[in-house]
C-alpha cells in the first residue's frame, strides 16, 4: 500500500513539473546567441592582453571581469579573436590589460565571425557613471546592431540601438522606474521625447509599461511628461435654435464628449554620450504558486491514504 501512495505521489510531482515547464515557457524572450568566434581589431597598441566581456540584457555574464576565461586570442597585429559559446547573449564589452574599454555592443548570431571595430577617440558617456566614458565600436559586416541604446544616469541618450529582445516601450519605462522617485530632475519630458523617440515608441504604450509594475506609485505625475493626457469628460451646454427660431436651451440638451488618453513624442536635438548598460528582469512568480498547491494537495491526499490504511 504504502509503494501505492508513493507512486502516486511521484506521478503528482511530475505532472506538477510539466505544469510548470509549460507556464514558464510562455515568458518574454530571452537574449540567445548560438555561439561561435568573434574578433576585434584593437585600436590600442600598448595592449599586452584583449579581454571579451560578454553577456545578456536579462544580467548573465559568461565571465567575471577580466578573468582568464575573458582572455581574447592574438591573431595578428592588432586583430584579436574570441570563442562565445552559445548561451543567453546579446552584448559584448572589449577591454585591454591597461584598464581602457570600449563601449557595450549589441551581439547577434549575425555576428558570428564578424569584426569589431573601435573608435578610440569617440567616446560615449558610462549610463551608470557619467564621470566615465568609453570608446564607440560597431561591427565590420553586419552593422544591423550597434552601439548599445541607453539613458544615462543624469538623463542623456546615449548609443544607438536595443538588442532585439528588449521591449522600447520598457526601455523608457524602466528609466522612469529607477530615476523618477528619487532623481526625478533627470526624468523631464525633454528627456523622455528624446528617448521615446531613439527607441521608437509612444507614450501610450510607456504608460502601459508602468502600470505593469505594482510598485510604481508615481504614474499620474509622469504621464504629463510622456505627452498622454486623461481627459475624464466635458459637458458642452450648447444652444440650439432651429429655423423657426424655437429655442431648445430650456431643454438642456447637453453634449458630452470625452477624450482618449493620447501618447505623442516631440523631436530632441539633446545631444550625448554612452556606455555600459545593463537591465534586469522580474521573474514570474506563477509557476512556483502553482507547484506548492499542487504538492500540498498530494501530501494530503497521501497522509489521508496513510490514516486510512492504518484504520483498517
Amino acid at each position: 500500500m504504502c509503494k501505492k501512495i508513493l507512486s502516486v505521489f511521484i506521478a503528482v510531482l511530475m505532472v506538477a513539473s510539466m505544469a510548470t515547464v509549460a507556464i514558464t515557457s510562455v515568458s518574454a524572450a530571452e537574449p540567445s546567441f548560438s555561439g561561435g568566434t568573434i574578433y576585434w581589431e584593437c585600436p590600442w597598441d600598448v595592449a599586452k592582453q584583449a579581454y571579451c566581456h560578454v553577456y545578456g540584457t536579462t544580467g548573465e555574464e559568461l565571465a567575471e571581469w577580466q578573468t582568464t576565461d575573458e582572455k581574447m586570442t592574438k591573431v595578428e597585429g592588432n586583430l584579436w579573436s574570441y570563442d562565445v559559446p552559445a548561451g543567453p547573449y546579446d552584448q559584448v564589452i572589449f577591454s585591454i590589460d591597461t584598464g581602457v574599454q570600449t563601449y557595450d555592443l549589441v551581439m547577434t548570431d549575425a555576428n558570428i565571425g564578424d569584426t569589431a571595430v573601435t573608435e578610440k577617440d569617440n567616446k560615449i558617456e558610462n549610463p551608470m557613471d557619467s564621470n566615465k566614458s568609453a570608446s564607440r565600436t560597431t561591427w565590420t559586416k553586419d552593422k544591423t546592431y550597434g552601439p548599445h541604446l541607453a539613458i544615462t544616469s543624469i538623463g542623456n541618450i546615449v548609443g544607438e540601438t536595443l538588442a532585439p529582445t528588449e521591449s522600447p516601450a520598457a526601455f523608457v519605462a524602466t528609466f522612469i522606474k529607477n530615476y523618477y522617485p528619487t532623481q526625478p530632475q533627470y526624468v523631464t519630458e525633454e528627456v523622455l521625447s528624446a528617448a521615446m523617440e531613439k527607441a521608437g515608441t509612444t507614450g501610450a504604450d510607456v504608460v502601459a509599461e508602468l502600470e505593469t509594475y505594482s510598485d510604481f506609485t508615481q504614474l499620474e505625475e509622469v504621464k504629463p511628461l510622456l505627452g498622454v493626457t486623461d481627459d475624464a469628460g466635458s459637458d458642452n451646454n450648447d444652444t440650439n435654435t432651429d429655423n423657426n427660431g424655437d429655442d431648445n436651451a430650456a431643454a438642456g440638451n447637453t453634449n458630452n464628449t470625452s477624450n482618449n488618453s493620447t501618447g505623442g513624442t516631440r523631436n530632441n536635438n539633446s545631444t550625448t554620450s554612452t556606455t555600459s548598460s545593463g537591465t534586469t528582469t522580474t521573474g514570474d512568480s506563477t509557476p512556483y504558486v502553482v507547484l506548492g498547491i499542487v504538492l500540498v494537495a498530494a501530501l494530503g491526499v497521501a497522509i489521508i491514504a496513510a490514516k486510512k490504511k492504518a484504520a483498517e
